[in-house]
């Protein structure tokens, strides 16, 4: 199968040479190299140059999907795979999935194993596993379970049949075009790890993240919805989706809630509880997964004892008691409290100090 790999870059010059190496390593060569300059004020486009088989465009609209988007119309190939200029794949990763795709004719894409790795560190691959299985990431609504675009080799016709890369939801681009691409058929997840995805300091979720957390939650809900719209548009079933994303749209107050913000507390937690009454305990567990990645920076900051006492107030603010995503967060908020902090809140609570007392067993290394 034919392959075209597109880069968007931004001031990558700390690791784009190492990233566009890893892409001439691939025992699969692609058809074509296409790297999207999306206004780098470093050194990165002058290394790119230096590459005489990669093509160096200039981003003419701005951010990354875009860039994605103006690379793609560039190429030519049945198959696109998408790289940010800091990560990076094992030799083996177009071949792989390209194989994948040809064994599967009526999947749209197809993706590898991700190994996180930091700047000081080398990815650990592991192509151990050769098993292949299909995967709907609508089971995982509004949970983005599948990761980074470094992860898909996407077939051209069904990226054209998605719109491409929305500008519309940056950070959740990736996300959204997932759910687009499971609309047109199965996606194949492998369970080989040839996809290295980097983090560090400069991150581009964790600056927005740490900059504009409130719009990029926003983003993400906006991006379900849409998703969403099309499922319905093609004829497949919403049912369960609806109220799932009506819990979602809540959880942007508990977001500002947690994050020391006055917002509608009771309201939210009402339709909350509402509308996941009829969900899986998996998804409630996702909902409070989503909040938390976005939390992430706030909790570096803060601390993960403030944080947790943090939402122990929002726990004992929470109207009815029974709830299920209530008690999730005081069960998480237990485990990462000080005992005194515990004590001090809940002197006569039965399971404030049976948590207390499990705890201890735990450090003595009893199990009871």
């Amino acid at each position: 199968m034919d392959v075209s790999v597109v880069i968007p870059l931004f001031n990558g010059e700390e690791h784009v040479r190492e990233t566009l190496d890893s892409v001439l390593a691939q025992t699969l060569s692609p058809r074509e190299i296409v790297v999207v300059d999306d206004g780098s004020t470093d050194a990165s486009p002058t290394i790119v140059e230096e590459y005489s088989d990669v093509q160096l465009l200039i981003n003419p609209a701005d951010g990354a999907n875009a860039a994605r988007n103006h690379g793609f119309r560039h190429t030519s190939a049945g198959a696109a795979a998408f790289l940010d200029h800091d990560d990076l794949w094992h030799p083996q990763h177009l071949r792989h999935l390209s194989d994948v795709l040809s064994d599967r004719p009526d999947s749209p894409a197809a993706f590898a194993g991700k190994a996180t790795f930091y700047d000081n560190e080398t990815p650990q691959y592991s192509l151990a596993s050769s098993d292949v299985k299909q995967y709907d990431p609508w089971e995982d609504f509004p949970k983005n379970t599948l990761g980074e675009p470094a992860l898909a080799l996407i077939r051209r016709e069904a990226l054209r049949s998605a719109d491409g890369w929305s500008s519309e939801y940056e950070g959740c681009s990736d996300y959204h075009l997932w759910l687009k691409l499971a609309v047109q058929g199965p996606l194949m997840v492998s369970g080989s790890v040839t996809a290295g995805h980097r983090i560090h300091g400069n991150s581009y979720g964790d600056n927005l993240r740490r900059r504009e957390v409130k719009q990029y939650y926003a983003r993400h809900i906006n991006a379900s919805e849409d998703a969403l719209d099309r499922r319905r548009e093609n004829g497949l079933s919403v049912k369960n989706y609806e109220s799932l994303l009506e819990a979602h749209r809540a959880t942007k107050q508990i977001l500002q809630f947690l994050l020391g913000e006055d917002c509608k507390l009771a309201a939210a937690a009402h339709q909350i509880d509402e509308n996941l009454s009829q969900a899986s305990q998996e998804s409630t567990i996702q909902m409070w997964d989503i909040l938390r990645w976005y939390c992430g920076p706030h909790i570096e900051e803060v601390g993960i004892h403030r944080f947790a006492a943090r939402v122990l107030e929002l726990v004992d603010r929470w109207t009815d008691t029974d709830s299920r995503f209530r008690n999730l967060l005081r069960d998480w908020a237990f485990k990462r409290s000080p005992a005194g902090e515990l004590i001090r809140r809940y002197p006569w609570s039965t399971s404030c100090w049976s948590h207390l007392i499990h705890r201890g067993y735990q450090k003595m290394g009893v199990r009871i």
